[in-house]
This record gives structure tokens, sequence and C-alpha cells, in this order.
């Protein structure tokens, strides 16, 4: 870090209302992932340049990729307060959106000063990492859920119905969730697995895990939500 870079740092760090630890705000500056920091009153006084981005209006307009989850980032901020320790939610950025993240991982916790008040809220947003069980067996299986179509292999609505065989779903169970007749699906899974050049759902399954098809999310199950443990 330069001289110059280190010294604008010093003065961001004692430009709110409350003294931000160099170390600290090092850290988040450097970071990939979100950093806010918000005094007791719920109101932003830092974030690094990933979280601004959060805040920036989508094209131009009023909202943001945060917008639609201001009133259980809210109550989140609040049980903070409230219990005084870290908690923590899940959620999935809207696919219109400018998203950072698709499906993310949010703490909050508590900001202390020097006797041990809490004086403001840090929040801290990453992406979402996943392992399946198979991982626990062959090692396998590891990687980031996403809501960014894996490719043009198939359909839209083909993907809808590889996501469901992907998930051990039964024909008659897919067809049921999608409202859509058990011959209708039986088409498409022949299609998938003619384009996929499988002969059987297994082998399907197996191509699907070597291209990490398996944290692919379609659109229709992966609309905006905010999950508060």
């Amino acid at each position: 870090m330069s001289q110059s870079s280190m010294k604008s740092l010093i003065l961001k760090s004692k430009s709110s209302e409350f003294t931000i630890p160099l170390e600290i705000l090092i850290a988040w500056e450097s970071s990939d992932e979100a950093w806010c920091l918000k005094d007791i009153h719920k109101t932003p006084v830092y974030t690094n340049a990933r979280y601004a981005l959060l805040l920036k209006p989508i094209k131009g307009g009023t909202t943001s990729a945060l917008s639609p989850f201001q009133a259980f980032i809210a109550i989140h901020d609040q049980r903070v307060i409230d219990e005084m320790r870290k908690v923590e939610a899940i959620g999935i950025f809207p696919i219109e959106g400018n998203r950072v993240f698709s499906i993310f991982y949010c703490e909050r916790m508590p900001y202390y000063d020097n006797k041990a008040n809490i004086i403001g809220i840090i929040s801290h947003i990453k992406p979402l990492n996943s392992v399946t069980p198979r991982f626990f067996v062959s090692g396998g299986d590891i990687g980031k859920l996403t809501s960014v179509c894996p490719g043009e292999i198939f359909t839209d609505k083909e993907w809808l119905v590889a996501f469901l065989l992907l998930q051990g779903m039964a024909e008659k169970e897919i067809a049921d969730i999608l409202h859509r007749t058990l011959r209708t699906i039986k088409f498409h899974k022949t299609n998938i697995l003619a384009k996929a050049h499988c002969s059987s759902t297994r082998e399907f399954m197996s191509l699907a895990r070597k291209n990490q098809w398996q944290f692919y999310i379609p659109p229709l199950f992966s609309k905006p939500c905010y999950i508060i443990k």
C-alpha cells in the first residue's frame, strides 16, 4: 500500500463520528466482500467499495440491489442491538438487478466502543459457497450457488426440469411442481438427455456434477428473499 493511500485511510478512519481502528479499515478496504458500518441509529457511516455497489441505484433508477430487503435489514439490525450478538441471514438478490452476488450470506454484529457499549452495527455480505452431501464422500461438489445460467445447451424450460432432476425428484414430482403434464416432463427429459449425449438420468447427473450444474438455481426458484437465522 502506498504512502498516499495510507494517509487517505488514516483520514477516513477518523472522519466518522467514532474512530474506526486503522487495521480494521485496511482489512475492509482491501476486501473483495462487502462491509458496512452503521451507527446506533442504523445510519451508514462507512461502506467499502463492494458494499457501495449494493447501495448504488440500478441502471439509473431509484432502487438498489438491497432495496427489496430494507424491511428485513431493519429487523436484522434491531436484533443485533436487542440481542447484543452476531445474527446471520441468507438471501438471494433480484435476478433483474445489477447484482454483485446472486446468493449471499450476511452477518451483522455489534460494534463496541472502548467501554464495551454498542455504538454501531457491522454488516458483512459475501457470496454463499456451497457443498453437497456428496462432498463428504468423494471430496467433490463444492462450488458457488448461482442464478446465472451455465449455458445455452438447454432451453429455459429444460433447465427447470434439469434442476429438479438434479435434486433427485421423480418425473411425477417435477410435473406437480411445474404444473405440467407428466407427458410434457418426459418430453423435456428426453431432450435433455439427448442434448447432453447421456443414455440415462444417472449418466446425466454425473455429467452435471462434472460441469457443476448442480449449483445453478433457475430464476423461478431464486426469487428475492432474505431469511434471518
